[in-house]
Formats: C-alpha cells, sequence, structure tokens
C-alpha cells in the first residue's frame, strides 16, 4: 500500500460500528475529525467539521490498509503546515516550543506559553483510535495523561 498523501481522508474503524476521519496534512501529521458516526460520510462533509487534534503518527502505521482512504480534498489555509507542539526535557524539565519554522526548530518557552499545545511526540495508530473513544465518550486519556506536562519538574524561570 502506498502512503497517503496530504489531503488524503481516512477512515476509522473505532469499535461498535462507529467510525471516525482524520485527513492527512503533511508527511505524518494527521487531523482529527469531531465526528463519531456509523456512516460512510463523503469527504466533503468533513471540511465544516471542528478538528479534535492534530497529532503525528508513526510512519509504518500509515502504510497499512488499517485506516483506508476514502477521499481527498486539500487541506485547509488554517491548518496546512505544523502545528505549534511544546518538548519538555526529560533531564531538566525544561519546556520548549517545536516547530519546524523556528531556528533549530525549536526555543525556550514559559508554562503559559506551552499550556494547550500538543506534546511533540509520535503516536501509534491503536493510540490514536483510543484517544479518539476516549474524547467520544467524555473520559480521560491515559496517553494525554502521560504526556502532559510535569509540572513539579518545571524550573521556577519557566513557571510565569
Amino acid at each position: 500500500m502506498s502512503r497517503p498523501k496530504a489531503g488524503d481522508i481516512l477512515q476509522l474503524d473505532l469499535g461498535d460500528g462507529q467510525k471516525g476521519y482524520v485527513q492527512v496534512s503533511e508527511a505524518s501529521l494527521l487531523i482529527a475529525f469531531d465526528v463519531l458516526t456509523p456512516a460512510d460520510l463523503a469527504p466533503e462533509v468533513l471540511k465544516d467539521l471542528d478538528v479534535v487534534f492534530a497529532v503525528h503518527v508513526r510512519g509504518d502505521d500509515l502504510h497499512r490498509e488499517r485506516w483506508p482512504v476514502i477521499g481527498h480534498f486539500d487541506v485547509p489555509g488554517n491548518l496546512k503546515g505544523h502545528p505549534l507542539m511544546f518538548r519538555q526535557d526529560a533531564s531538566t524539565g525544561r519546556l520548549s516550543i517545536a516547530h519546524p519554522g523556528l531556528p533549530g526548530g525549536e526555543k525556550a518557552a514559559t508554562l503559559k506559553e506551552c499550556i494547550g499545545l500538543e506534546r511533540a511526540t509520535v503516536w501509534s495508530a491503536a493510540a490514536v483510535e483510543e484517544r479518539l473513544r476516549d474524547h467520544f465518550a467524555g473520559r480521560e486519556n491515559r496517553w494525554l495523561q502521560e504526556l502532559a506536562i510535569d509540572l513539579q519538574r518545571v524550573p521556577e524561570d519557566q513557571l510565569r
């Protein structure tokens, strides 16, 4: 199977006959739409839906036939490119914002700047499906909890 391209719409089987939908933004970045339905939706319907999250997915997961390509439309301008994401250094706890457009790919950041951003990490297909199921069920997601900023490790000068 060939790798999905930017703009491709993928259908996710979320169990119990329910489907979710994502769009490939670029490379391995996926945009998840706020829809859970037993119906096969036409890709055009997704254009007007809210986005739940945008995350990077393991490249080898995109090569598999787990998520069939069901259509294509251009990625909307406000969703093109990489979103800002945060990182937290494993040894120092220091925070930074990651983005390919930044010099060196990242810059130091305060806690306030990182709140609300996704952690810069790569998700498995199964974790994306679990996160969507949890979102629609109104449950906390264990991966989001694990990837959250560890507030106790943030250095004092970044707490502003």
